[in-house]
């Protein structure tokens, strides 16, 4: 599986599962350029903003929009508040949502039965053909994964989703 260049791991997270299992997630460490233009019109709360082909867009997006630029398809999926799965930056208090894709359907619903529920999904899922990705944003030295993000980790690895099918995207904003 070929990943677009700026996404491509550097190395893989040591992750303690809740059973107490230790999995290696490959990680990437790109760097984002910060948005300097006009604030967006949906702050979510102050959330930083990365600068992608002249927009402002969350760091998920921007990961989202890293796979689709390389041929991949991509949606960022929020899990609060029932999930949703989206295709672009919120502009309001709408969810934009789309569809999530026919053979990734029963994939998901795999998962969240290990998980008993859709907690602790991964930010950003991209496929192309017979590959797919689970991407986690993750800004360097602010964040850390959630046990609910180790739970569906582990809920997807019962699912049959292969390790290397995940993502950790820590970043930090260019220099």
């Amino acid at each position: 599986m070929i990943l677009p260049e700026a996404l491509r791991a550097h190395d893989a997270l040591d992750v303690a599962l809740p059973d107490g299992r230790t999995v290696r997630i490959p990680r990437c460490l790109p760097e984002f350029p910060r948005w300097i233009g006009p604030p967006v019109a949906f702050p979510y709360g102050g959330k930083p903003l990365v600068a992608h082909a002249e927009r402002a867009l969350w760091a998920e997006f921007k990961i989202a929009s890293l796979f689709r630029d390389a041929g991949w398809e991509a949606l960022v999926v929020q899990a609060f508040g029932g999930i949703h799965y989206l295709d672009e930056m919120k502009r309001g208090d709408d969810d934009r949502g789309v569809e999530l894709p026919d053979f990734a359907q029963g994939l998901f619903a795999r998962i969240a039965e290990h998980n008993k529920g859709f907690g602790g999904f991964f930010d950003v899922f991209a496929w192309q053909e017979d590959d797919v990705v689970f991407a986690e944003a993750k800004l360097s030295r602010n964040d850390r994964l959630q046990s609910t993000q180790k739970r569906w980790i582990a809920a997807a690895l019962a699912a049959g989703v292969p390790v290397e099918n995940f993502l950790i995207v820590e970043w930090t904003f260019a220099s």
